[in-house]
């Protein structure tokens, strides 16, 4: 995680910025597997 994420519910925009983040690592990892397959 980056470094300016550390402070919880600092605001919205942050936390919205964080679930993108993580959907967007989610979406990259699930097309490695696929292609480890």
């Amino acid at each position: 995680m980056t470094p300016h994420f550390g402070k919880w519910g600092t605001s919205p925009q942050e936390l919205y910025h964080e679930k993108s983040a993580k959907a967007c690592y989610k979406t990259v990892y699930k097309q490695v597997v696929a292609l480890l397959k």
